[in-house]
């Protein structure tokens, strides 16, 4: 299990004083929200919370002060452990329910019930604030098999960011992968793998193949594209028939072959609109992508 909290730049409910783990799309374990996030503690006070009111609403008459402080104490409790959320006028409530209490004890004439009722009522008051900020904590449990693709340093995104264009397709593909949009995650990789072209044009002709993709290759067919360089690249073996050369043929022969593999399997299928695609189809698709991006990044160098 996995839990990614997901805050709206904008939103002002979220209270929480260790705001840095708690960014828009980041994810999170419920370990880091037990240890880091003190959630426990937001928990703790809403229990202790709880179980007053319980006490309060169900006893009919305290027959004496001795259960206000019993309050109090609680209370009193309750507050330290909110003392690292910022949960707006919920210190003017335990101020008021102090005062209460306090009050209960100096004007017996007034009848324990009335001061128990004012008591009740404060004491809901705090259990509202403190209600809203956890129902504004919404988690989402992504599944076991997609929690290595929730972390965005393992998948080493840095590896093929110098490859315009890719790592922004990439890191969308990210997100829909993991949270269950297979087909839009499908599409953000080949939308990523349009723009490698400049990029294995750039390869190409460092070899000395004069191979070029004209003015644009958006919107060419990818067919056209991998046969034109499969003829410079036997035309070139034809040329150069020395050792030197079959390494780097290989290298270039290589990257048509994953090419035309991915447009056979998904890129035409993909930008014809012939999904949808199940998780499986996702997971190959983006891990060969990102296999794909990483060696076309590392020949650059």
């Amino acid at each position: 299990m996995y839990i990614t909290h997901l805050i709206d730049k904008t939103d002002k409910t979220n209270n929480i004083s260790n705001k840095s783990l708690w960014q828009s799309g980041t994810f999170i374990s419920l370990f880091d929200m037990i240890e880091k996030l003190e959630i426990t503690s937001l928990i703790a006070a809403y229990a202790i919370i709880h179980h007053l009111q319980n006490m309060l609403s169900t006893e009919k008459v305290f027959k004496d002060h001795e259960p206000f402080i019993f309050v109090r104490d609680q209370l009193k409790l309750a507050r330290k452990l909110l003392s690292s959320y910022d949960l707006g006028n919920i210190d003017d409530l335990f101020e008021n329910t102090y005062r209460s209490i306090e009050e209960s004890s100096f004007k017996p004439y007034l009848g324990n019930d009335n001061y128990k009722e004012f008591v009740l009522g404060c004491v809901n008051g705090i259990d509202t604030v403190i209600s809203h900020e956890l129902k504004s904590q919404q988690c989402y449990i992504l599944p076991r098999n997609l929690i290595r693709y929730s972390d965005t340093e393992s998948l080493k995104f840095e590896e093929f960011s110098k490859i315009s264009g890719c790592l922004f397709e990439m890191k969308e593909a990210q997100l829909c992968l993991v949270f269950g949009r297979d087909t839009a995650c499908v599409f953000h990789c080949m939308c990523a793998l349009e723009n490698v072209w400049p990029t294995i044009e750039n390869i190409v002709q460092k070899h000395g193949i004069s191979w070029s993709l004209g003015s644009v290759a958006f919107g060419k067919n990818w067919g056209n594209l991998l046969n034109e360089l499969d003829k410079e690249i036997k035309e070139t073996k034809q040329k150069h028939k020395a050792k030197q050369n079959k390494g780097m043929l290989e290298t270039l022969s290589n990257i048509s072959a994953h090419m035309r593999a991915i447009k056979e399997a998904w890129r035409d299928d993909t930008m014809h609109a012939r999904g949808p695609f199940s998780q499986k189809v996702a997971i190959d698709v983006f891990n060969t992508t990102c296999i794909f991006l990483n060696y076309l990044a590392s020949l650059e160098d």
